[in-house]
């Protein structure tokens, strides 16, 4: 199932995600979770992609935006 929207970061930013999520568990979901494909983008930018792998991961610099990515692990992973 797909999901897609908007969350706010502590510091106002938005991010935009998409997650496609299943009812299982998989090899090729983060971590062996449900999570197959996700796609972050903050300020019109990339900033996590993953399809099966990783393509771009999270920078842990961006510790506001791994705020939200956690949130959406915890939430479908």
């Amino acid at each position: 199932m797909w999901e897609e929207g908007y969350l706010s970061t502590n510091g106002g930013q938005s991010v935009k995600y998409q997650v496609k999520h299943y009812e299982e568990r998989s090899q090729f979901g983060i971590d062996g979770g449900r999570i197959s494909k996700l796609l972050m983008l903050a300020d019109g930018q990339v900033v996590a992609s993953y399809d099966r792998g990783w393509q771009i991961q999270l920078d842990d610099k961006l510790e506001d935006v791994k705020e939200i990515y956690r949130m959406l692990l915890a939430r479908w992973n």
